[in-house]
């Protein structure tokens, strides 16, 4: 029966999985075009923008703009995540430096999975009913959510550990 479903998902894909999937593959590319140190810098603007974000004051900016909460919660963390990219950027940045791909693919992928995450758990429990169970599971599940804080962290140290591939 799962065979049937997983069979059926990849042949007919959900706007959900290509969304991910391209989501992915952009993190990826950035990530590659970008090195090591892109990578990990965005990584570590992820865990500052979260941290900001909590404390926001999103239901007064909901007021004041007069719309749903879930479009100020996504608008307002992809604003402060973009704002912070920019001024948490390391200044010296080279494109196409030598480094370990593999470093960058695993970033790149676990980074993107985090950001997908994060914007999904914003969503209600009635459209996270909605997605394809692969993404629901892996993406939207709240059982997941001190993972998807963890393991990316854990990597990156691992990553730093390992030395300059770059």
């Amino acid at each position: 029966m799962s065979q049937m479903m997983s069979v059926q998902i990849l042949s007919h894909p959900t706007w959900d999985l290509i969304l991910i999937f391209a989501l992915l593959a952009i993190g990826f590319f950035y990530g590659v075009s970008r090195g090591r140190r892109r990578a990990t810098s965005t990584l570590l603007t992820t865990y500052v923008t979260f941290a900001v974000f909590s404390v926001m004051p999103l239901q007064r900016i909901a007021d004041l703009v007069g719309t749903q909460m879930i479009v100020i919660k996504l608008g307002v963390f992809i604003i402060l995540f973009l704002t912070l990219l920019v001024l948490l950027a390391p200044r010296r940045m080279r494109v196409f430096r030598a480094y370990a791909w593999w470093q960058v693919l695993v970033l790149s992928i676990l980074e993107t999975g985090l950001l997908i995450h994060i914007l999904f758990s914003f969503l209600a429990p009635e459209t996270v009913r909605l997605l394809a169970p692969l993404t629901r599971t892996l993406f939207a599940n709240p059982a997941l959510h001190v993972w998807w804080f963890t393991i990316p962290l854990m990597i990156f140290i691992v990553v730093r550990r390992i030395g300059p591939a770059e």
